[in-house]
């Protein structure tokens, strides 16, 4: 009786800690999560580490660096008339 405690304990144990480290988000410096529990907004979270409850909870990540987008030249006038190509 006393191993089959033991072993109750121990794959009890594990499913703890396999539930714990499901809910852990790392969120970096450069991006923020949004956080919606059962359908509902939360919160925003910010850069560090959190613990989000597992299978009830959904993170959206968003992304806050800036892109970089390439613009054709373009030939614009001026107020006083004058071309300027910017």
């Amino acid at each position: 009786m006393n191993g089959v405690a033991a072993l109750l304990a121990l794959v009890l144990g594990a499913l703890v800690s396999a539930l714990v480290a499901l809910g852990i988000r790392v969120i970096r410096p450069w991006e923020v999560d949004i956080y919606i529990r059962l359908g509902k907004f939360m919160g925003i979270l910010r850069p560090g580490l959190h613990w989000v409850p597992p299978f009830i909870s959904n993170v959206y990540r968003i992304d806050l660096r800036t892109q970089v987008v390439d613009v054709p030249k373009q030939e614009v006038i001026t107020r006083d008339n004058s071309p300027v190509v910017v």
